[in-house]
C-alpha cells in the first residue's frame, strides 16, 4: 500500500519514478515474487525488494540514467557464484526484477487500486510489457503473480486483519508484533475501564462482544 501510495504521489508531481517488483526467483530470495519497491531519481524509494546489495545495485543503475525511457525492462541478479558473493544472496538465489517506468499517465490505474484497497476489495494489475498499458479490474480471489510472455499479472489485496478479544496485557504484546508485520489490528473488550486501561500502540479500541463486532466490520 506504501510503495502504491507513494508511485502515485511521484507521478502526480511529474517526478517519473519506477516501480520495481520480483517476477521470478529461485532459490532462496531475501524477499518473496511479488515485493515491490518505487525509487525516485534522487536516490529515495520505499519498499525492499532484497534490503541489501541488491536494491543499492539497481538504484546505481537507475540514478546512472540506464532505465530512461526504457518503459518496462527485466534485469537479472544472481546469474554467476561471483555475483552472489557479491551482493549476498544465499544459497545461490536468483531473481528476475521488472524495472517499469512511470509517468503521470499512471496516475489513473494508480488510484484506482488505492482505492480498492482502501475499500478491502481484491484486484489485479494487468500490464502488457511491450505496449506498457496497464488495466486494474476487482477479482474474487487472490492469485500469485504471474508473467506470462509480454503478460504481467499481479493482485493486490486488503491488509491482514487481526481481531483480539480482551484488552489486557497479552494483547497489548501483540498488537505490538501484529503491527509489526503489517495487520491491521482491532481490539475487542465487553469492559470499560479495561479499555480505559489500554496502555498497547494506538489501535482502534471497541467495547462489545467478538461477534458483534465481527459482523460490523466483516
Amino acid at each position: 500500500f506504501e510503495v502504491i501510495r507513494q508511485s502515485l504521489a511521484w507521478c502526480a508531481a511529474n517526478e517519473q519514478p519506477w516501480l520495481c517488483a520480483i517476477v521470478a526467483a529461485t532459490g532462496s530470495s531475501p524477499r518473496p515474487v511479488g515485493s515491490l519497491l518505487v525509487a525516485h531519481a534522487s536516490g529515495l524509494q520505499v519498499g525492499s525488494l532484497s534490503g541489501g546489495c541488491v536494491e543499492e545495485d539497481l538504484l546505481a543503475k537507475l540514478q546512472r540514467g540506464e532505465f530512461d525511457g526504457a518503459g518496462t525492462r527485466i534485469v537479472e541478479y544472481g546469474v554467476s557464484a561471483e555475483e552472489n558473493e557479491r551482493l549476498g544472496l544465499p544459497c545461490g538465489g536468483r531473481m528476475e526484477i521488472l524495472v517499469q517506468s512511470l509517468t503521470t499517465a499512471d496516475c489513473s490505474w494508480l488510484e484506482t487500486l488505492l482505492a480498492a484497497m482502501e475499500q478491502r476489495h481484491c484486484v489485479v494489475r494487468q500490464l502488457n510489457l511491450t505496449t506498457h498499458e496497464t488495466t486494474v479490474s476487482r477479482v474474487d480471489r487472490y492469485h500469485d503473480l504471474a508473467l506470462q510472455g509480454e503478460q504481467l499479472s499481479q493482485c493486490f489485496g486488503p491488509r491482514m486483519r487481526l481481531l483480539l478479544v480482551g484488552a489486557g496485557q497479552l494483547a497489548q504484546s501483540l498488537a505490538e508484533l501484529a503491527l509489526a508485520m503489517d495487520y491491521e489490528v482491532l481490539v475487542t473488550e465487553t469492559r470499560s475501564q479495561v479499555l480505559s486501561q489500554w496502555e498497547g500502540p494506538t489501535v482502534p479500541l471497541m467495547q462489545g462482544l467478538p461477534d458483534d463486532i465481527v459482523r460490523e466490520h466483516a
